[in-house]
């Protein structure tokens, strides 16, 4: 199957407007990383699984995940995670768990 790519313009303009996060936010977060941890309230909060967050991440922003988190922030949870862009820069997204991407 074949993926469409955004150009690197519109994938940082995408990921951009996706991001809840500053570098004083990810500090407040707390996150679980096992993901035998974390399975569990994914599916009893009625989370988007990370595997659907990989594909969508791939898909829309051309981005490969390296490493990922379930964390809290106040009210709703978020997924942290560490990708790297299509020019090899790696950074760090902070998205609703709810609803990644939109």
């Amino acid at each position: 199957m074949r993926h469409k790519t955004i150009p690197s313009a519109a994938a940082n303009a995408l990921l951009a407007a996706t991001l809840i996060t500053s570098t004083s936010a990810n500090a407040q977060l707390a996150c679980i990383s096992d993901w035998s941890e974390a399975a569990p309230i994914v599916r009893r909060e009625g989370l988007v699984p990370i595997e659907h967050v990989d594909r969508l991440a791939r898909d829309r922003s051309s981005v490969q995940i390296l490493r990922s988190a379930l964390c809290r922030d106040q009210d709703r949870y978020v997924y942290r995670l560490t990708v790297r862009g299509g020019e090899g820069v790696m950074r760090t997204l902070v998205v609703d768990a709810r609803h990644p991407f939109d």
